[in-house]
């Protein structure tokens, strides 16, 4: 009830406890309680290996809940494996994949409704959960590069960093844009044999300069 009545104040609250004191428990309750008897929507962002203790947990605490698993964030993948958005059911103990079954993308469409919000509320109606792991959610499917290509001048066509315009090199050639296609080369660059990077041309590669670019850079 604490949690709930912070909610009323405020956008954010936080249970701290030790462990096996019933922080799902009292998380799932606020939700309820908070709700006022109304249809909800909520996320739980868990540790991998507390994914289905969760949805286990939300439908022994939660009446009338759906619960729906996030798969993976992005559409496609190996055919061994789960994927999209798929909504479970408790049985006999157990979680198993039944039920609606959809995606990220899709879900973002709106389709013949006047939002994706009111589309989503037509289909299901009552209250929901969206449970995804933890790793899935911060690694991986949407990891990409932060770099700066000069669209003219002498670096043409080379990474430069973003603080100094200058070209980033690795054992004295100049990296390139087609690099970045092979490796994940800011884990390759820190991961280099005994070879120290050069300090001038190896700060972070910021996404806005602190200074105005050089001319030239992009």
């Amino acid at each position: 009830m604490g949690l709930a009545k912070r909610w009323h104040e405020t956008r954010t609250g936080m249970v701290v406890a030790e462990c096996g004191s019933g922080k799902t428990l009292i998380s799932l309750g606020a939700i309820h309680v908070h709700s006022a008897g109304r249809p909800f929507t909520s996320l739980a962002m868990v540790p991998p290996h507390l994914v289905e203790k969760w949805a286990r947990e939300a439908f022994l605490t939660l009446p009338g809940i759906r619960v729906f698993l996030i798969d993976d964030l992005r559409n496609g993948g190996g055919e061994n494996k789960f994927h999209g958005v798929n909504e479970v059911r408790l049985r006999q103990g157990r979680i198993v994949r039944e039920g609606f079954r959809t995606t990220l993308s899709e879900l973002r469409l709106r389709k013949q409704s006047s939002s994706s919000r009111k589309r989503w509320l037509s289909l299901c109606g009552r209250p929901s959960l969206f449970i995804v792991g933890r790793e899935r959610a911060k690694l991986g499917y949407f990891w990409r590069h932060a770099y700066r290509v000069p669209r003219s001048g002498p670096y043409l066509g080379c990474v430069v960093n973003s603080e100094t315009g200058k070209p980033v090199f690795v054992d004295d050639s100049r990296l390139t844009v087609a690099e970045f296609e092979k490796v994940k080369i800011a884990e390759t660059i820190e991961t280099r044999e005994g070879k120290s990077c050069r300090p001038i041309s190896q700060s972070p590669l910021a996404g806005r300069s602190r200074q105005d670019p050089p001319h030239g850079a992009d």
